[in-house]
């Protein structure tokens, strides 16, 4: 589980002028304010089945209803991300050797944005494909991920934006102890 606490920020916006020297010519504050951040909260679950295979959810929820927007074309919404994969590595029973410990990964996301524009808002969604290739006697694992995903909509002339994206990452496992 997670939870976190709203918190609130105090700001000040302002205008300072210096010369070329650095010498300050006048410091002027123009603005004060806070701004809220949401409590949130969530919770994630994972299961494995005979040790090959894992299914793994989370789930998050962002309250921003008394967050307030100075600005009259958008205003903070209340939202939920889902996250949800499965991991298979067909080998870790029944021993098939080295392309029996890769790990196969797939996930699906989906989350809702914070903030309504004109009065529309949009998400953010995609899927994942993946595998985990151990070496060095399974001590370290190099992570290679693709990622397709479509955020925003087209809808009152918003912006859709489709994405690909290549992940690669490095996990060292028990080098300390």
């Amino acid at each position: 589980g997670i939870f976190g606490n709203s918190h609130k920020l105090n700001f000040e916006q302002g205008i300072r002028i210096s010369d070329s020297n650095g010498s300050l010519l006048q410091e002027e504050i123009t603005r004060t304010g806070s701004f809220k951040l949401p409590v949130y909260y969530g919770g994630g679950l994972s299961v494995n089945f005979k040790n090959q295979l894992t299914f793994s959810a989370d789930y998050i929820y962002h309250d921003w209803s008394s967050t307030k927007s100075d600005n009259p074309d958008f205003k903070y919404m209340s939202n939920s991300s889902l996250r949800a994969g499965v991991e298979y590595i067909p080998g870790r029973v029944n021993r098939l050797g080295y392309f029996g410990s890769i790990a196969y990964r797939v996930g699906y996301y989906y989350a809702q944005s914070y903030l309504e524009i004109s009065g529309a808002s949009a998400s953010d969604n995609g899927f994942s494909l993946g595998l985990g290739l151990p070496f060095l006697q399974n001590r370290t694992t190099i992570n290679i991920a693709y990622n397709f995903g479509v955020n925003g909509t087209m809808n009152n002339s918003m912006i859709k934006e489709t994405y690909h994206a290549f992940m690669f990452s490095v996990a060292m496992h028990d080098w300390w102890f």
